[in-house]
């Protein structure tokens, strides 16, 4: 009996140095295991339990709120969980509200906060209200008609004038505007005569050329038409207009504004004395610059001290030898003739 009792004991005190020395299989790989502990103890700032058999959320309320009542509760902590009435061995709940971070904005400024990206629009134009010196000389003009009355109107037959009559066949279609002479358009800095303003009228369809003044009708009658107003190559009312990046950096100035006003602002259109000469394209951007004080008015000697700030955008949408016609897609403030303008390279 005692040699029995002396072989328990060694087994009893190897069995201790085996669980001390040596690390068993499945403690090795709880080290590396996920940090999920089960009973509710502590992970983080947020506890978590991990469903055993059996389990329901009325249950897990009980063990830790004493209150089953209170397992709605424990559900709104998990949404993962879609039906309260199913939840399976080894699922996660969260025994705690989870806590929302505020994420704080900081503000960080780099530039000016009237810096602008260049606008990547896509422009719906209206067809142009002005004519330059060189198209007025090259338009037609409507000479008379088989109606007796002065006031022409839709489906009425004329006789037009064309410059170069060799150029004109059947079925070609015109635009019938006015010009308004009494308004010249001229430089705001050299007072170089540039244009007129007109006003579209209608469009006429060409019938026949059979001797010096071409037959023709008018096909629609936005005013009334008279002898003497004029015509050119027919034009879509609206036209849409896409960025073109700009080939070379050109500098010029607002030369005209094209409506009514001695100001203009987005959306409004302005003639800008740089062309298809200087290498100006349809679709291309010029930045509008100005320079001074917000509130005073300012003597040319300051002013040049001052640098020039980015106060706006123009977009090409029509193109001529040495001007061309924009449309304001982007101004913090009115502009004036002679406003300074630059088509910047690569923009």
């Amino acid at each position: 009996m005692k040699l029995f009792s002396q072989i328990l004991m060694l087994f009893a005190v190897l069995g201790t140095f085996s669980v001390v020395g040596v690390p068993s299989a499945q403690a090795e790989e709880d080290r590396f295991g996920p940090d999920i502990i089960p009973a509710g103890q502590a992970v983080g700032s947020q506890r978590v339990y991990v469903v055993e058999e059996g389990d329901t959320l009325w249950d897990i309320a009980i063990l830790f709120s004493d209150d089953p009542w209170d397992w709605p509760l424990l559900w709104s902590y998990n949404p993962q969980i879609t039906n309260p009435h199913w939840i399976f061995p080894g699922d996660t709940i969260f025994l705690d509200p989870p806590r929302l971070k505020v994420k704080r904005k900081r503000l960080k400024l780099e530039g000016s906060r009237y810096d602008l990206q260049p606008k990547n629009v896509r422009v719906l134009a209206n067809r142009r209200s002005f004519i330059p010196e060189e198209l007025l000389q090259v338009s037609g003009v409507i000479r008379g008609s088989r109606e007796e009355r002065h006031m022409l109107a839709k489906f009425d037959e004329i006789y037009v004038e064309f410059s170069i009559p060799k150029k004109i066949r059947p079925n070609d279609r015109y635009t019938i505007f006015r010009e308004n002479r009494e308004k010249p358009i001229k430089h705001p800095r050299t007072g170089r005569f540039l244009g007129y303003p007109i006003e579209f009228l209608g469009e006429l369809k060409v019938l026949g050329k059979e001797a010096r003044y071409s037959r023709a009708v008018i096909l629609e009658a936005m005013a009334v038409i008279e002898r003497g107003d004029r015509v050119i190559l027919r034009e879509a009312l609206h036209i849409y207009r896409e960025p073109t990046p700009n080939a070379l950096q050109v500098d010029g100035v607002i030369s005209a504004i094209i409506g009514d006003g001695t100001v203009t602002a987005q959306h409004e259109y302005v003639m800008i004395d740089r062309g298809t000469r200087q290498g100006v394209q349809i679709g291309n951007r010029f930045v509008i610059l100005e320079r001074g004080d917000g509130i005073r008015e300012v003597s040319k000697r300051e002013l040049r001290r001052y640098p020039f700030e980015n106060i706006g955008e123009a977009m090409v949408i029509f193109a001529y030898g040495n001007h061309c016609i924009a449309v304001i897609t982007r101004s913090i403030r009115e502009l004036h003739n002679g406003t300074r303008v630059r088509m910047i390279k690569g923009y």
